[in-house]
């Protein structure tokens, strides 16, 4: 997944380079470090070409979610930077009404819902604070420079606080990987 933000010019990077750079990356390692390690690193790469002066992407930036299926180890990697979640919904065979497992396979980066978030951007030297209407704080916490409420995103040149991407590793429900 890659939701652009200011333009869809680093979601458009993203969905053409992503792929073949993860491979490259990935060096034949299928392990599950392997395989975060190099999606972190594929993340870090594209964030950097985007963020160049020259790279033609303005101010755009891009949440975007990877996910990886490991069918030999019924594993699933996610790795994430943003808002754009993923979510795993898996039928539930003890449940008579027929409700789903819900495993979510991203964390949430909000700042207002992520205390270790909060910390990481103001050990960046970021600040924390809220819109003022009518002199009275508003809406959602937000960080700044930028007055973002999720401080990660590949590209973005209006906040300084990027963080390496977040990944996860969670075992996979075989009826999930037969439905994927």
């Amino acid at each position: 997944i890659a939701d652009g933000h200011a333009g869809p010019e680093v979601a458009a990077v993203v969905v053409d380079q992503m792929l073949a750079a993860f491979v490259k990356n990935a060096m034949d390692d299928p392990s599950s470090l392997g395989l975060g390690l190099a999606a972190e690193k594929t993340f870090l790469q594209l964030h950097n070409k985007v963020r160049r002066a020259d790279a033609g992407v303005g101010h755009a930036g891009s949440a975007v979610t990877l996910v990886l299926i490991n069918e030999s180890r019924s594993e699933i990697t996610s790795c994430s930077v943003g808002d754009s979640f993923a979510i795993l919904f898996t039928p539930d065979p003890h449940d008579p009404k027929g409700d789903p497992v819900i495993t979510e396979l991203t964390t949430n980066p909000r700042l207002r819902d992520n205390p270790n978030e909060r910390k990481r951007v103001v050990k960046e030297g970021g600040q924390l604070g809220y819109i003022q209407f009518n002199g009275a704080p508003a809406g959602p916490l937000r960080g700044y420079p930028g007055g973002v409420m999720c401080a990660s995103a590949i590209g973005d040149r209006e906040i300084f606080f990027i963080s390496a991407a977040v990944r996860a590793t969670a075992p996979s429900p075989a009826s999930a990987l037969q439905a994927a």
